[in-house]
């Protein structure tokens, strides 16, 4: 656990390095200069109320606006990742030592939910789910009596049956909370691990997916009674995703499915229409995981679109071919690339994300130019 902690530590901190480096000598290639830009540029004219000052003084004062404002917020954003790990660590070491101390009851509880989980995977395997179910539930539990009104109408009793398949799935789709609810801690103490590794360009993208796919998935579990027929389709490809690690490029090609993103947009049609005779917290819920999956549809649709030009990239040649070059160059140099490869007018997010990772693997070409510090055997 020790060794873990130091590794990611030590990321968190290269992280740092890399993006003070990188931000500080090129500001330009910043998400957010020309905003900041403009910030200086109205507070310099107010400071100095109009007047003008020759091009070393502007340079001068900019430069350090740039670190008082950019500098200190990558101090402060590398001084909360450093402190939500150690949190991290010791939710999972404190969770680690109950768990030891609880002994043979959990490992009973355990057992159980394991039973539970291989029901849940035998039945979302299962091709044909829905005559599987209905065979199973054509003698209504008195549960099910109670919950449903008694008639000789066929048409209530196929409606019965398959509000029973429903809600089958509704209780897999709950099961699959605490996945998802557990994905999370992991998820989050894996992104501090993802440096600028040239596998994960897109990383900015990579983390906002995240963020959308557990949010989504979570509210569309808990909404699973209002999906109604459509809850059998999306169990089987949450499950799929949360069975792989959902920042990884199999689940992404799980997403960017044809079928499955198919399903989703039925999901969004069939929320959206319910949200409009909705009310209070339970409209609040149907539009935010509208919202969600909406957004996590474009996201896929994106990263696919960079995940096939970044992949033909060879990002450590290009680092060699631009080492000591200026910003500009280096820009047109992956423009051109860009231009090779069909992309005729790359976004300015793109060419930041390329940027950074060619910035990153100077930074990398650097340290192993370093000569290994000589031992004076005179001391």
């Amino acid at each position: 656990m020790k060794n873990l902690f130091s590794m990611l530590e030590e990321s968190i901190n290269q992280t740092y390095q890399v993006n003070l480096q990188t931000f500080m000598q090129v500001p330009e290639v910043h998400p957010d200069y020309e905003a900041k830009h403009a910030e200086f540029l109205e507070s310099y004219r107010k400071q100095y109320d109009g007047k003008e000052h020759d091009e070393e003084h502007h340079e001068r004062a900019w430069r350090e606006f740039w670190e008082n404002t950019v500098g200190k917020q990558l101090h402060e954003d590398w001084e909360k990742s450093k402190k939500e790990l150690l949190e991290q660590f010791r939710v999972i070491e404190s969770s680690s030592n109950n768990s030891n101390r609880e002994g043979q009851p959990k490992q009973v509880k355990n057992d159980e939910r394991n039973k539970e989980n291989e029901v849940f995977e035998n039945n979302t395997s299962n091709p044909q789910p829905l005559l599987s179910v209905c065979q199973k539930q054509s003698k209504p539990s008195p549960l099910l009596k109670n919950r449903f009104p008694k008639t000789n109408s066929k048409h209530s009793s196929d409606e019965c049956l398959e509000r029973t398949f429903c809600e089958t799935n509704i209780k897999q789709c709950k099961q699959l909370l605490s996945e998802i609810n557990m994905e999370m801690t992991n998820t989050e103490l894996k992104q501090q691990v993802l440096l600028f590794d040239m596998s994960k360009v897109m990383i900015n993208d990579t983390k906002k997916r995240v963020h959308l796919i557990l949010s989504s998935f979570s509210l569309l579990s808990e909404l699973g009674r209002s999906l109604g027929s459509l809850a059998p389709a999306v169990v089987p490809i949450i499950k799929a995703i949360l069975d792989k690690e959902v920042d990884s490029e199999e689940a992404l090609n799980i997403l960017a499915k044809k079928d499955n993103v198919e399903v989703f947009k039925k999901c969004i049609e069939k929320l959206m229409l319910l949200s409009e005779k909705a009310i209070g917290a339970y409209k609040n819920k149907l539009l935010k995981c509208v919202k969600d999956t909406i957004a996590l549809l474009e996201n896929v649709t994106t990263s696919m679109k960079t995940v096939r030009v970044v992949w033909s990239l060879d990002i450590p040649s290009i680092a060699k071919a631009t080492a000591c070059q200026d910003m500009t160059h280096i820009l047109q140099f992956i423009r051109d690339i860009l231009t090779s490869k069909g992309v005729h007018d790359p976004s300015r997010s793109m060419l930041n994300e390329l940027f950074l990772a060619v910035s990153s693997e100077h930074f990398n070409l650097a340290i192993q130019s370093q000569p290994p510090a000589s031992l004076d055997s005179s001391k």
